[in-house]
C-alpha cells in the first residue's frame, strides 16, 4: 500500500528524466530516443493501470484515446504548439492518463484530505502568482487569459476544486520541463495566427484544456456505466 502511494510522486519526479530522453540533446547520442521513452511511458502506464481500481482503469484506456484525439486537434490541426519531429510521439497519450491517474491518486493523500482548505489556499496563490509572473515576464497574455478561463471553471467545478487545482501544478510543472528540454514548443503567438494574443512557452494557464480532457471522459463513463452515475457526480 505504502508503494502505491509512492508511485505519483515517484512519475512526477522521473519525468525530468523521460522527457531528457525525447529531447535532442539525448537524440544526439541515441537515434531511437523516442522509441525509448514511448516503451518507458507505455511501462509506466501498465504499472499504474494495474493498480488503480476499476473505475480509474476505464477513465486511464478512455484517456488514452481522448488525449490521442486532443492531441491531434491543438497541435496538427490548430497548431497551438509543436513537438520536435512535427508528429505526435505515441507516448502523449499514455502520458496524458499517467497524468489524470497521478492526479487522481494525489488528491486522496492523507494530508491533502485533512487540509483541503490550506491546500487550495496554497495552490490558488499558486496559480496567480505563476501567471502573473509569466505574463509580467514575458508578456503571456495568452495564458493569463488561459488562467481566468481556468478559475472561472473553478468556481463552477466546486466539487472538484483540488483534482484542478493539483492538474495546474502538475501540468505547469511538466509544460515547464517539456519546453526547457526542446521535446516540444509554443509559438510566440496564439497559433502562430493571432498576432495581438502573444504567448509565453510554454502559456501559463493550459492547464484550462484538462477540463475538456475531464468532461469528455466523465460523460463516456456515464454513457457507459448509468448504474453509477449518480455515485459519480457525488463524488
Amino acid at each position: 500500500m505504502r508503494s502505491r502511494k509512492k508511485y505519483p510522486v515517484a512519475m512526477l519526479l522521473g519525468i525530468p528524466l523521460f522527457l531528457y530522453l525525447d529531447s535532442p540533446y539525448f537524440q544526439n547520442h541515441f537515434e531511437y530516443a523516442q522509441t525509448l521513452a514511448t516503451i518507458l511511458v507505455i511501462i509506466a502506464f501498465y504499472r499504474s493501470y494495474s493498480h488503480s481500481s476499476k473505475r480509474v482503469q476505464f477513465v486511464m484506456i478512455t484517456g488514452v484515446f481522448v488525449g490521442f484525439a486532443g492531441e491531434i486537434l491543438f497541435s496538427l490541426v490548430f497548431g497551438m504548439y509543436h513537438y520536435r519531429f512535427g508528429n505526435i510521439p505515441l507516448w502523449v497519450g499514455f502520458g496524458h492518463s499517467l497524468i489524470y491517474s497521478s492526479v487522481y491518486q494525489l488528491i486522496r493523500y492523507r494530508f491533502v484530505l485533512e487540509h483541503q482548505r490550506l491546500v487550495k489556499i496554497f495552490l490558488i496563490s499558486f496559480v496567480v502568482l505563476y501567471t502573473l509572473f509569466w505574463f509580467y515576464k514575458d508578456n503571456d497574455l495568452f495564458g493569463l487569459l488561459a488562467t481566468i478561463g481556468f478559475l472561472i471553471l473553478l468556481v463552477i467545478a466546486k466539487k472538484s476544486q483540488i483534482f484542478f487545482l493539483v492538474m495546474f501544478l502538475v501540468v505547469a510543472y511538466i509544460e515547464q520541463v517539456g519546453t526547457t528540454t526542446l521535446t516540444w514548443y509554443w509559438p510566440t503567438t496564439l497559433m502562430s495566427y493571432f498576432e495581438n494574443i502573444p504567448s509565453g512557452n510554454p502559456p501559463s494557464g493550459i492547464a484550462i484544456f484538462y477540463f475538456l480532457f475531464d468532461y469528455i471522459v466523465l460523460h463516456i463513463y456515464m454513457l457507459t456505466h448509468k448504474s453509477v452515475t449518480k455515485r459519480w457526480k457525488n463524488v
